[in-house]
């Protein structure tokens, strides 16, 4: 590891909802890596009760220090810190309700800004396991001249390559994944990959800060899917790289109920892909929403055949709200208020 690695200090942004457990493995496998200067800050959106489970859950690897208070905000009221064997601290924030995925990251992002301490910041899913390398070798492809990096995620059901990056398709309002079902060992052109990239994933992907500060915080309107890309299309000059030798091993779909498969995702997955979609392209292509509005219905008739009813009727549902444009958490998935 060169010096300028050893120095880098990475905060690793993680959102979770309901998956303290997960999240606890994923914090303490850290103590593995061979890049140490970094230090964790995870929002929990999931409610009180997700709170104090996550905070007895970090609270029980082995060696760490009792946690502190630390002041909250007004989007996350409550907020704990501990410290790892290795010295890395671990910050727990509670959302005040579900702010979806961006306004987790934007939690974490408005209380870190003001710290001049770290120059690279890590979007991680909770359903990941990064091979201990990982982060040293997406530091050091970063360091190129890069501002976004994605790495390589390894499907944990398949075996198989889920995707280098993404590249979005804009007359169909979604994205595909460069490299996915390849093999793991296969080795890419990684000149040609990073040629065909729009985006990285948003489950594993480095960020510099220069690219933080230039872009700015995450656009909370899609709740779920599509921020990413959203983000790297704010991007400006800076590029996006990809870092072949830091291996991410993805339970793809183990915390929110998505799923490569029509017949095993969750309906509020469906309904907010199928809108995110949509409004991507209403805000950065809307010449193109005449178009977009009719190819991505056909995509949404598939579901009727591979899901069945109510797979197509959130398919629908989420399209319908991307064409109408509404934003934010989707007023069909709010509980239900017991009748007086």
């Amino acid at each position: 590891m060169t010096d300028a690695e050893t120095r880098t200090k990475t905060i690793i942004c993680v959102v979770g909802f309901k998956s303290s457990e997960m999240i606890a493995d994923l914090v303490a496998s850290s103590h593995e890596w061979t890049h140490k200067n970094h230090e964790w800050h995870i929002c929990e959106n999931g409610g009180i009760e997700s709170y104090s489970q996550l905070v007895a859950a970090i609270g029980a690897i082995s060696g760490i220090s009792s946690h502190q208070e630390r002041a909250g905000s007004a989007l996350a009221p409550e907020c704990l810190s501990f410290i790892l064997p290795g010295g890395q601290p671990v910050v727990l924030y509670r959302a005040k309700g579900n702010l979806g995925y961006s306004g987790g990251i934007n939690v974490v992002l408005q209380s870190m800004l003001a710290d001049p301490s770290w120059s690279t910041f890590w979007v991680l899913n909770p359903d990941t396991a990064p091979e201990k390398n990982a982060l040293s070798a997406a530091i050091s492809h970063l360091s190129k001249g890069y501002g976004i990096v994605g790495m390589r995620l390894i499907n944990s059901k398949t075996g198989k390559v889920q995707q280098y990056g993404g590249r979005w398709r804009r007359f169909f309002g979604r994205g595909y994944n460069v490299g996915r079902s390849a093999d793991v060992d296969a080795r890419p052109d990684i000149q040609a990959v990073e040629a065909e990239l729009d985006y990285a994933s948003g489950a594993s992907m480095l960020l510099s800060r220069k690219f933080v500060e230039r872009a700015g915080l995450m656009d909370e309107r899609y709740f779920l899917y599509s921020e990413e890309v959203d983000w790297c299309m704010r991007r400006g000059s800076e590029k996006i790289g990809y870092a072949h030798d830091a291996i991410i091993h993805h339970d793809h779909g183990a915390t929110i109920g998505s799923s490569e498969s029509m017949q095993s995702r969750s309906p509020f997955s469906i309904y907010l892909q199928e809108r995110s979609g949509i409004l991507l392209t209403r805000k950065f292509f809307p010449a193109l929403m005449p178009i977009v509005a009719f190819t991505s219905f056909l995509f949404v008739l598939r579901y009727w055949r591979a899901g069945g009813r109510p797979a197509f009727s959130a398919a629908f549902g989420g399209w319908l709200a991307g064409v109408k444009g509404e934003t934010g958490f989707p007023a069909r998935f709010l509980p239900k208020k017991n009748a007086a």
